[in-house]
């Protein structure tokens, strides 16, 4: 017998609870849905809950934890995740050399054995020849360089493999923001006999025949640094080695291979402002802008960054050769030579000529300085 109320009323059946699917946003019985856990916790008692239409062809994102359509997912194979299409978009990047898309932290797994990120700095490892141990302490000169390279017909993985295997005793690769699909290498310091007749620099050769390039390109250039505590006891040095380069930028920008960089001007305001740099020197006064051709900013190092990149070794070895030898220089004529002439480009080159920095000499003479 069917129950009526005081006021003779049937009572209406209670209403069938109804939730909404995650993936097309449709309502349905909340007994006919499926309660899946997704990539990504909600927080406490909140799961996926997804239709039966959609539990068949959806995927969870691993990031948002927002359930989609199994065809507007992205699989990451580094990590075995897939990610939703404006997840992959903001988080990931594709990788050309092994066609599979990366986390943006992570790097190509082919490559993170050698190319590290742009902030990667070891403790630095010095290497010298016993010549360079028998210099006088104040001529005991160590450059290091950033050479960068492009991949332009190889594969950027390979390039990598095959610098670390060529020069991974004496560099490490590192990732840098100007370079479109390449790396730059950057070597330890290294005594100047060590780098005149022991470091490999022939065989950037293989790198030049694997399809590397430096010199051709609009985005490379190589940096040397030069140890700056050469120059803590003399005023004078400092400023007869950055008076060698700003009064002859012609013939460095000759020797550099380009005559003007945007990561490397010649700055008018530079070449007033070297008697204050090297007065200062020991207070560490610097420049106050780094894209310029002698930067003062680091505290180790003078850096050159006014040379083009290169592969060619005996380039390559004669712009190492220079920094060496306008710092012996600068010192060697420090008593000798009035601070005016010290620029004299004639009495450098005899003096290069006459102390045997070879590699140097005959690159200069080949580019008519």
């Amino acid at each position: 017998m069917t129950d009526i109320n005081n006021n003779n009323e049937v009572p209406d059946e209670p209403e069938e609870e109804l939730a909404e699917c995650m993936n097309c946003q449709c309502e349905y019985p909340l007994d006919d849905m499926n309660e899946i856990e997704p990539a990504r916790d909600y927080g406490h008692g909140r799961s996926a809950l997804v239709c039966d239409d959609c539990n068949d062809e959806s995927m969870s994102c691993h990031s948002c934890g927002r359930w989609v359509h199994s065809n507007h997912t992205v699989w990451v194979d580094q990590h075995e995740h897939n990610l939703c299409e404006t997840c992959s978009d903001r988080e990931t990047h594709y990788c050309g050399d092994c066609d599979e898309r990366h986390y943006d932290d992570d790097g190509c797994p082919r490559e993170t054995r050698h190319v590290r990120s742009y902030s990667y700095k070891p403790d630095p490892i010095f290497f010298t020849a016993n010549a360079d141990e028998k210099l006088p302490k104040h001529l005991q000169t160590f450059t290091g360089f950033e050479l960068e390279m492009e991949a332009t017909e190889c594969d950027r993985s390979d390039g990598a493999e095959l610098a670390n295997s060529l020069f991974g005793k004496w560099t490490y690769l590192k990732e840098d923001g100007s370079l479109s699909h390449g790396f730059e290498m950057v070597s330890h310091p290294l005594g100047y006999k060590f780098a005149r007749d022991e470091f490999p620099w022939q065989n950037l050769k293989e790198l030049s025949a694997l399809g590397m390039r430096s010199a051709n390109t609009r985005t490379c250039g190589l940096h040397v640094h030069i140890n700056r505590n050469i120059f803590d006891s003399s005023p004078s040095t400092m400023y007869r080695f950055m008076s060698m380069f700003y009064r002859n930028a012609e013939q460095w920008k000759r020797i550099a291979g380009r005559s003007e960089s945007t990561y490397a001007e010649w700055s008018e305001y530079e070449l007033e402002q070297m008697a204050n740099y090297a007065k200062h020197y020991r207070g560490h006064e610097h420049n106050q802008r780094r894209y310029v051709a002698i930067n003062l900013q680091n505290r180790n190092t003078l850096e050159l960054r006014f040379f083009k990149g290169t592969l060619r070794p005996a380039t390559f070895i004669a712009r190492i050769e220079a920094a060496h030898a306008v710092a012996h220089y600068a010192y060697a004529t420090r008593n000798n030579v009035s601070i005016k002439s010290a620029h004299d480009w004639e009495r450098f080159r005899e003096w290069t000529v006459t102390n045997k920095y070879t590699h140097f000499d005959t690159y200069a003479t080949e580019k008519g300085v």
